[in-house]
């Protein structure tokens, strides 16, 4: 596959993303079988010649949407990786679950075609996403215990990724303003139960 073609001027970036978000409302509307060279040079109102001056072929689009997404959450990522141990320990329940899991919840929810384009078995960053989330369980619960508390609230977030997948619109509201409190209560009965133990 060509390497993605980065357009040197504004007006050539603006016609790009132009052609992005047609592909990316393609796949929220009729999903990713619907993005074809043609249907979103159509849907963005540019020729299909144009489409080839910055995309060799419908893998490259793709592509492109999947880049534009990594790249957004890795500035997401950035600051959430930075996190001193400190900050991890001083923050609530509720607040640990909003760093960790609430903002790309929310980030999946909006750009559904983010789901179809980036495997979430893309290992490399599933990892170093798994060992944050490790690490952050160990500090408030301990090493006996923060381990499985991190297993558990990625399986659920991950899992629930899936499952917003293929659910509609409105489902997908529902279940984002679900989640964190899911995630956080499970957090406060560990932490109450870390503290009985200790008390």
């Amino acid at each position: 596959m060509n390497e993605l073609r980065t357009p040197r001027q504004s007006r050539g970036v603006s016609r790009r993303d132009r052609i992005l978000d047609a592909a990316a409302e393609l796949i929220c509307s009729a999903g990713p079988d619907a993005v074809s060279m043609q249907s979103v040079a159509q849907k963005a109102g540019a020729s299909t010649g144009s489409m080839y001056h910055f995309f060799a072929d419908r893998d490259q689009l793709l592509l492109g949407l999947a880049v534009r997404h990594t790249d957004a959450l890795s500035k997401l990522l950035r600051t959430t990786f930075s996190a001193k141990d400190a900050y991890w320990q001083g923050l609530s329940a509720g607040g640990v679950i909003e760093t960790l899991f609430g903002r790309f919840i929310a980030y999946y929810a909006i750009r559904r075609d983010a789901l179809a384009t980036i495997k979430l078995a893309q290992r490399e960053r599933v990892e170093q996403f798994e060992h944050l989330v490790d690490r952050v369980m160990r500090l408030r619960l301990g090493n006996e215990r923060g381990p499985q508390a991190a297993k558990v609230l990625f399986a659920i977030s991950t899992g629930t990724l899936h499952f917003m997948h293929d659910a509609s619109g409105e489902d997908i509201e529902r279940i984002c303003a679900g989640l964190p409190d899911v995630l956080t209560a499970y957090l406060i009965s560990l932490e109450a139960g870390q503290t009985s133990r200790a008390g």
